[in-house]
């Protein structure tokens, strides 16, 4: 079936039956789903993000999942500001005692 010019981003396009003879299971045409992709935000190295800012970034996002997931609980940023980063430095001295010397 060619494809219509106007077809919109997201549409769904109906397939045709592999056969049109009745068979004793019943098949449905698969829908055909195109839906706009957006790019993927760039990772840590991609960015030359140091470990640490990494590491803070992931524990704010987990702290404020928590705190948000309870209701009436007040964050103030500056605390989870250093709450993140002090978890990160004690992320990253523990990564240093697991370290494999070369």
């Amino acid at each position: 079936m060619p494809r219509p010019a106007n077809r919109i981003p997201g549409s769904i396009t109906p397939q045709k039956p592999a056969s049109t003879r009745q068979s004793a299971s019943v098949s449905f045409p698969e829908p055909v789903i195109s839906a706009p992709t957006a790019p993927a935000p760039p990772s840590a190295t991609e960015v030359d993000m140091p470990l640490l800012d990494h590491f803070a970034g992931q524990a704010l996002a987990g702290y404020l999942a928590g705190k948000l997931a309870v209701p009436n609980t007040e964050v103030s940023s500056s605390y989870a500001a250093e709450f993140a980063y002090q978890y990160a430095e004690a992320m990253l001295r523990e990564r240093v005692k697991h370290m494999v010397p070369r």
